[in-house]
């Protein structure tokens, strides 16, 4: 599975090879369309509107699904299909329909220029769609919609941050005290003269009393 900065990567080499191999890597990573799904399909199964363009696709169990497309993939996208009307959405390098062991050719590929180290496989790169969308705060809910699966277990269990540290308590007690920190320094600015007491708790929490500093001030222009 790729991370964010793996990810992010594999799209800027996608980007720098254009064509083909970009909308690929834009459907698998950031659509989260099966490799199947992303080479049946069609160039007339495009449709939305200029300002929200989809993609029709027949998904897993032959069931018809329509995704929303980004703006990076829509450019990808137009990129690809080069002006045509008819034909496949993706082609190979001799420009017929592209198959699934060229799609696992072309990200190897991608991966070996970005120097991505991790395995990269279509399959892996729709479990990454998944498992960053929910670390970056999207409800399982509409992971799964996106996803299209039947059952919310299955989400959950391509999802692979439960083996992050992200989700460690650290990071909430860490954010929590920083918090506290700056209301310790705003509580200072707006409350009257400021006591030993106070000015030894904002030093405790990391911070210089604002009066303290103002006084410092007031001292060197009286001397100059």
């Amino acid at each position: 599975m790729a991370q964010p900065h793996e990810l992010t990567d594999l799209l800027a080499a996608g980007e720098d090879e254009g064509g083909d191999a970009y909308a690929l890597v834009c459907l698998l990573g950031l659509n989260g369309l099966r490799v199947s799904e992303a080479c049946n399909a069609n160039i007339t199964d495009l449709g939305g509107s200029r300002y929200q363009p989809t993609l029709r696709i027949l998904g897993k169990g032959d069931k018809p699904a329509e995704v929303v497309l980004n703006p990076r993939t829509q450019q990808a996208v137009d990129q690809a299909v080069e002006g045509r009307t008819t034909g496949p959405l993706l082609r190979n390098q001799w420009s017929r329909r592209m198959q699934p062991h060229n799609a696992a050719a072309i990200l190897r590929r991608l991966a070996s220029s970005a120097a991505v180290t991790v395995r990269v496989t279509p399959h892996a790169l729709r479990r990454s769609y998944i498992t960053i969308g929910l670390l970056q705060g999207v409800p399982p809910r509409d992971m799964q919609r996106a996803a299209r699966h039947t059952k919310a277990d299955t989400t959950v269990d391509y999802d692979q941050s439960e083996r992050s540290f992200h989700k460690d308590p650290t990071f909430v007690l860490m954010a929590a005290t920083a918090r506290s920190r700056i209301a310790c320094v705003l509580d200072r600015r707006t409350s009257g003269p400021h006591r030993v007491g106070d000015l030894r708790a904002c030093r405790k929490a990391g911070t210089r009393s604002p009066a303290a500093g103002q006084s410092h001030a007031v001292h060197r222009t009286t001397l100059r």
